[in-house]
């Protein structure tokens, strides 16, 4: 239900060093970033939730959690 938008650090001057990374930004100030692993044939997914309480933050975490996981494995 936000606004998100996405960064890639491979094709953007984000004042970092390029790297093989896309980020979600959402306008709550939570985001989700995407980078494939540099030693395992995998992808790595890191989670930052921001609301009102550490609780609320951390469920908010775990229903993004949930939403992209399950996107990812049924692939809708």
């Amino acid at each position: 239900g936000e606004k998100v938008t996405v960064t890639d650090y491979l094709m953007e001057n984000t004042g970092l060093p390029k790297e093989n990374v896309l980020k979600f930004n959402m306008e709550s100030g939570s985001w989700v970033a995407l980078r494939p692993s540099g030693t395992e044939p995998k992808f790595k997914i890191y989670f930052s939730c921001v609301d009102k309480s550490m609780q609320k933050s951390e469920e908010k975490c775990q229903r993004i959690k949930t939403e992209i996981l399950t996107k990812l494995i049924t692939n809708n």
